[in-house]
């Protein structure tokens, strides 16, 4: 798993940024199309026509051969391909998923990398299968070309999205050609003889092998992953077996799915991580990757944006006491290795639910779990917490924050953001000196009441160690918007904002880097967010987060509201919360936000001596 993640972040930091050097990206890609799905030696193969055997995957032996049916993880599936001791399989049948089929929430350009099927695929229906199934799955580079016909056509443009690594996936149009037949149609679009000068469709001797049906036998339409003739649109196979180039809607179309995924014949997996015997020990974590790139003129936030869109498009769903949040904090760790920290200043502190009440209420939640979920995930959450040692005698700390979990999303903003701050800091200040030691928090549990943070607080207080904390700096949702807010003050015992020579110390930072922060420390009683177990308890916190201003006339409610202006989180808690969908509305936005709040934490850490 670890050289999976490692190579999947090899792939995000070219995808998102063009800042390595032209012969590192030719090498990491050269190591790419090795693991790639090589189609250009493979001859086309027709389904239908092949010979079919059912095959138990317990069974299973060299002789599995393309065209037999499979019976893995509790669905029926046919084998596409072989290559490399690996099966290329996709579902015999057609299935109804995810709340009746739709491959989108949210109307609007859509890609596969983005999508809500994709995101399904790889978190709830992958965790359909059990432990040892999982570990026959092979992580896949998944190449998501334009539509053949519509990419460059005149009036309509369709642009296949980044890249992705998915464990589970839906086929493209040119792999429908390439294995259920191909009659040359693909690569050279029928004219019409009515008024359209070309047809949308590709229908040809081929059609009855692509039909999917259900397991009554009733004929579906079944999703593809390539987009229509415009990126709202989808492509698919119609009931005849017709490939509908043109596409339909993604979040108006309730169609089938027939997931496919690349199958190790050679049960067990070697690599395969077995949570029955994980723990977090440094045996655990032996293999250590190259970090990011860390030059003297790196822009600030530059290597956050790495994280982020990692986080968004591999590490979406993080739901709190899952096994994906679990994943998240592994990989958190295996980050801080590579950047050179040692593991003596690693520590992960689990924490349980331990009233059967609350987890009921809050945990079994439609927003968070399915019945499937909450039978098979854990109890358990963690923090994995990062101890920087200071320069200073004294055993004062500034601790800084952020939480990793989410909502059922992609959770870019809330809280990718926040995550990737700090990841970027922890690099940054292995260069730098800072008088205070320095304790990084990625907080788990923070979506369902704040359990990470609350865990964390009570023990510095317990042991006494929180009468030398300095102040809590918090991320938490730092780009929905590109105004820049943060929020200095200490509570008293009502809770109400106060000041002190601290709080107009970091006023006097802000206002010196000319960044565009504004001050508004109001709003720290109102939002329920990582700050408040230290607040509450009368300490100084900072809290970091990036708004969208509200449009005038607009009613819904604001979070804040200064100078006759109202400002408001939208995407949070929603499919909206995706770096994609972000960056479309505010293009720029998120890397200028990250580099003022990267910028901005470096000059508190740094800082000589507060007081």
């Amino acid at each position: 798993m670890k050289k999976t993640i490692a190579l999947i972040l090899t792939l995000a930091t070219i995808l998102i940024l063009a800042a390595c050097s032209s012969q590192e990206t030719e090498e990491t890609q050269q190591e790419y199309e090795a693991d790639e799905l090589a189609y250009e030696n493979i001859d086309y193969i027709t389904v239908a026509a092949a010979p079919r055997a059912q095959i138990d995957t317990a069974q299973r032996t060299s002789t599995t051969a393309i065209g037999d049916i499979i019976n893995f993880g509790g669905y029926s599936w046919v084998v596409l391909d072989i290559q490399d001791g690996h099966a290329l399989i996709i579902t015999e049948y057609a299935h109804i998923l995810r709340g009746g089929g739709y491959w989108h929430s949210l109307w609007g350009p859509v890609s596969w990398a983005m999508s809500d099927i994709r995101r399904y695929l790889n978190d709830d229906f992958y965790n359909r299968f059990n432990e040892a199934e999982k570990a026959q799955i092979r992580e896949t580079y998944v190449i998501n070309n334009e539509n053949p016909w519509n990419g460059t056509d005149l009036w309509y443009s369709s642009a296949g999205g980044e890249n992705t690594m998915d464990k589970i996936f839906f086929l493209s149009v040119e792999e429908v050609v390439k294995y259920f037949g191909d009659s040359g149609q693909m690569d050279k679009r029928p004219e019409s003889a009515g008024p359209l000068r070309f047809v949308n469709w590709i229908s040809d001797e081929y059609d009855y092998a692509r039909v999917g049906r259900n397991k009554e036998g009733a004929a579906l339409s079944w999703w593809l992953r390539t987009p229509g003739a415009v990126q709202r649109l989808v492509a698919f196979v119609d009931p005849i077996g017709n490939i509908a180039m043109y596409g339909t809607s993604s979040p108006q179309t309730p169609f089938g799915a027939r997931p496919a995924l690349w199958l190790n014949l050679g049960y067990p997996a070697a690599t395969a991580r077995d949570w029955g015997d994980f723990a977090w020990a440094p045996e655990h974590f032996t293999e250590t990757r190259r970090p990011l790139q860390l030059a003297e003129d790196t822009p600030h936030g530059h290597l956050a944006m790495y994280h982020i869109l990692f986080m968004n498009d591999n590490l979406y769903s993080r739901k709190p006491f899952s096994y994906r949040e679990k994943e998240a904090a592994v990989w958190l760790i295996e980050e801080l290795l590579a950047m050179g920290h040692p593991w003596g200043n690693i520590a992960v502190q689990e924490f349980m639910i331990e009233r059967e009440e609350r987890w009921n209420t809050q945990i079994l939640n439609p927003n968070f779990r399915t019945e499937f979920e909450f039978r098979n995930s854990t109890r358990l959450s963690q923090n994995v917490i990062l101890t920087l040692p200071g320069q200073s005698d004294s055993q004062q700390f500034i601790v800084v924050g952020a939480h990793y979990d989410s909502w059922p999303t992609p959770g870019a903003s809330d809280n990718a953001s926040g995550v990737s701050l700090l990841l970027e800091s922890a690099q940054r200040m292995l260069q730098l000196d800072n008088y205070y030691t320095i304790v990084y928090v990625f907080f788990g549990a923070e979506e369902v009441g704040l359990w990470g943070s609350n865990y964390f607080a009570r023990n510095l207080s317990d042991s006494g160690q929180l009468d030398n904390l300095v102040m809590m700096v918090n991320a938490d949702v730092l780009f929905e918007g590109p105004y820049l807010f943060y929020s200095a003050a200490y509570g008293d015992s009502e809770l109400m904002p106060k000041q002190n020579d601290l709080t107009q110390q970091i006023d006097a930072i802000a206002q010196e880097l000319n960044l565009g922060l504004i001050r508004y420390p109001y709003v720290l009683p109102r939002i329920t967010t990582d700050h408040l177990p230290f607040f509450g308890r009368g300490h100084t916190v900072v809290n970091l987060m990036g708004l969208q201003r509200m449009a005038a006339g607009t009613w819904t409610s604001s979070l804040i509201e200064t100078d006759g202006v109202r400002y408001l989180l939208r995407a949070w808690h929603s499919q909206y919360d995706c770096i994609h969908l972000i960056e479309a509305n505010f293009p720029g936005k998120i890397q200028a936000n990250m580099n003022a709040f990267s910028i901005f934490l470096e000059a508190l850490l740094t800082v000589q001596q507060f007081y």
